[in-house]
């Protein structure tokens, strides 16, 4: 499924249409796209969704951590990781069971569980958003939006 963005607001409406099809789902997205795509913005958006007032970008912590009483979420980036042994180190494989949003998948996606959804950015300007299922519950999350 193919959306055009001309600007953040547009950015943030798709994802907030994503947030909302998620439901009680736990789904991994990965968001890929060159750096200034937009995957923070729009993770950022989809968070707020779920009423975190300040999201953070994660490209220092590695993973932000988003709980309330009813939902758990996850915001990685691996941009700066080089070994998946960091990644290890913090029980990344203990996320898996909550809603995670994984910016720089593809660095270690023989390491990691297939996605749920894979959404690419490209474009600054107009951006496109391509966003695909890989699973069934993927498939099921897109005939939402």
């Amino acid at each position: 499924m193919e959306f055009t963005a001309k600007n953040e607001l547009q950015t943030a409406i798709i994802a907030k249409n994503l947030a909302k099809a998620i439901g009680k789902n736990k789904p991994i997205i990965y968001l890929s796209g060159n750096l200034g795509a937009g995957k923070t913005a729009f993770a950022r958006s989809f968070i707020r969704f779920f009423g975190f007032k300040k999201v953070k970008s994660p490209t220092y912590a590695i993973v932000e951590p988003y709980e309330n009483s009813k939902i758990k979420i996850y915001h990685f980036d691996f941009y700066r990781l080089s070994d998946f042994e960091e990644l290890e180190l913090i029980g990344v494989r203990e996320y898996f069971d909550n809603i995670c949003l994984i910016e720089w998948a593809e660095n270690f996606s023989t390491h990691l569980p297939k996605s749920d959804l894979q959404i690419n950015l490209t474009g600054e300007v107009g951006r496109i958003i391509n966003i695909s299922a890989n699973t069934t519950l993927g498939e099921k999350l897109l005939k939402k939006l």
